[in-house]
């Protein structure tokens, strides 16, 4: 009488985060997101065939197991990022975040989660109708929808895939513009418990004045990178992860500085550093003649001044790191030092010019944002 008692609530739950997952547009339905659209037709009637499919009863969790989950990143858990990954628990959190409305329908909690992790069987048994049901939940540009919903009806019809079923491979990077994003956002949560137990053990030994020094490199950075992210980001929607990708990447190459610094005592000649410093000169000039100055600029355009501003506070980074460098380490070389961040400062300059058609000669110049 217990368990089946348990079973109907259990049930009950379930049927209320339907419910609310309509709230979110399920693909194809006449209340969602495209419905009738032509170009989608399949994967919507894919959709629709499995609307009202649902985790078994067994797989929603009881009200102690919700209790202890209370505040749980389903993504952490099945990825194990920052702790040890257990895909049951991601399994759970995962009902609950649809439960308790935390980010229900996005790619890396609630119903992107929960298709995740019935597509591969990794923390729950694996059901593809069901992973279907919550592909079609998930928000997200049509496009990907659809790229989402033939992916797993292709591991339905085709048998096990060689590989797990894994969003961003099977989003289709670049379809849209909202996956990107998603995935960036995604590698950056990974990564970033890497980047913190090397940084820890890079800085641990500091002495008090090199502490002082690594503040104020902190500091400039942060503010590099704000600057950079307001004047360098380039327009567009496809471009809307560039600002993270950007704050990414100063971050990598800070840590890789100080493996540099803290590993080798090359010495390097001042040439090197001296043909990136006419390097950049060089390519800056072309900046400040040919981007359009801010007042002419159309809206989300880069502008000269937007360089000029975002070259000013490069130059107080690099300045930073000079002045902390060789009171970490004295025998490190700052002349490479200087070398590799001037490198990199033509490399986003180049991308700048190439991307906007300036001199596509830069492009193999070209570093990323």
């Amino acid at each position: 009488m217990y368990r089946t008692s348990k079973a109907v609530l259990l049930a009950v739950l379930w049927a209320g985060l339907c419910g609310f997952a309509g709230q979110n547009g399920y693909f194809g339905e006449p209340d969602g997101r495209n419905p009738g659209d032509p170009q989608f037709a399949k994967s919507q009637a894919l959709c629709r065939a499995v609307r009202d499919r649902a985790p078994p009863p067994r797989d929603v969790p009881d009200a102690a197991t919700a209790q202890a989950l209370k505040g749980c990143s389903s993504e952490a858990l099945y990825y194990g990022i920052g702790m040890a990954a257990d895909p049951a628990k991601a399994r759970q959190c995962a009902i609950l975040e649809m439960k308790n409305g935390e980010d229900p329908y996005e790619p890396f909690a609630g119903a992107g989660m929960l298709m995740t992790i019935y597509a591969n069987g990794r923390g729950a048994k694996k059901d593809l109708d069901l992973a279907v049901h919550m592909a079609c939940a998930t928000w997200g540009a049509p496009v990907d929808s659809d790229n989402l919903v033939l992916a797993l009806d292709a591991r339905r019809r085709d048998g096990p895939a060689t590989e797990p079923f894994d969003y961003c491979a099977d989003v289709v990077l670049g379809a849209s513009n909202v996956s990107g994003p998603f995935c960036l956002a995604h590698e950056a949560r990974q990564a970033e418990p890497v980047r913190a137990a090397k940084l820890a053990a890079l800085t641990r030994g500091f002495s008090p004045t090199a502490r002082q020094a690594y503040e104020a490199l902190n500091t400039a950075e942060a503010r590099f990178v704000e600057v950079r992210q307001a004047n360098e980001s380039p327009p567009g929607a496809m471009n809307r992860g560039v600002p993270l990708r950007i704050s990414e990447d100063a971050r990598d190459f800070h840590v890789e500085q100080l493996e540099q610094l803290s590993g080798s005592a090359r010495v390097t000649g001042a040439g090197e550093h001296r043909d990136y410093d006419r390097s950049l000169n060089a390519v800056y000039r072309v900046a400040m003649g040919e981007l359009p100055a801010r007042q002419e600029a159309q809206a989300g355009d880069i502008t000269r001044d937007g360089v000029r501003e975002t070259e000013r506070a490069w130059i107080a980074y690099r300045d930073a790191w000079l002045a902390f460098a060789p009171i970490a380490w004295p025998k490190a070389s700052t002349e490479a030092l200087a070398a590799r961040l001037t490198r990199d400062r033509v490399g986003q300059l180049a991308c700048i010019l190439a991307d906007h058609d300036i001199d596509p000669n830069y492009a193999e110049r070209c570093s990323g944002y």
